[in-house]
């Protein structure tokens, strides 16, 4: 388990930088997509709440380092956004790829309205129908198209890493593999 803790931090850390540099290179209308939000959602789908919580404190603690000028902001979305998308783990089949592009589309769009709402329409920007078609809608459909690639990413390192840690338990310290003792309990 640590070990997939790692390396899905470690590939969080690459999508926020990917975010915040080489995307932006490939803008729509001003828009890029959301991969650390992606990221999150993908790891609570298949890795549960608690994963989720710690990924989201993760991302959001490095997405307020590198945007705000405060500290707690993302991260709190993004812990909270962790929590309440592993609670669909339970009911969610990993091979469905349509149920978590819907997953990820819904907590997209609470992303963008909680952040309209803190960031602008407190601050008198009150257009919520030009946030919408201007803002939220765009990122939305590019946010959807790059969850994909996400979520396969996520699912495959996943099994990779599920597998490597199953083999090394069943080794001992040689290396050897050791018998199945449900096997020898049936005889």
């Amino acid at each position: 388990m640590k070990s997939k803790a790692v390396v899905m931090g470690i590939l969080a850390f690459l999508m926020i930088c990917a975010e915040s540099t080489v995307l932006h290179g490939i803008e729509i209308y001003g828009m890029i997509p959301n991969l650390s939000l992606c990221m999150v959602v993908s790891c609570s789908l298949l890795f549960g709440s608690a994963f989720g919580r710690r990924l989201g404190i993760l991302v959001g603690l490095c997405q307020d380092i590198l945007f705000l000028d405060i500290l707690g902001f993302y991260t709190l979305l993004y812990f909270l956004l962790g929590q309440a998308a592993g609670l669909f783990k339970n009911g969610f089949d990993q091979n469905n790829l349509l149920l978590s592009v819907g997953i990820t589309a819904l907590f997209d769009l609470l992303y963008s309205f909680v952040c309209y709402f803190f960031m602008h329409f407190f601050q008198g920007r009150i257009n919520i129908l030009y946030f919408l078609t201007h803002t939220i809608l765009p990122e939305l459909c590019y946010t959807l198209i790059a969850s994909i690639p996400v979520y396969f990413l996520v699912r495959w390192f996943g099994n990779r890493l599920d597998r490597m840690s199953e083999r090394h338990r069943h080794q001992d310290a040689d290396g050897k593999i050791l018998p199945n003792r449900r096997s020898e309990n049936i005889n």
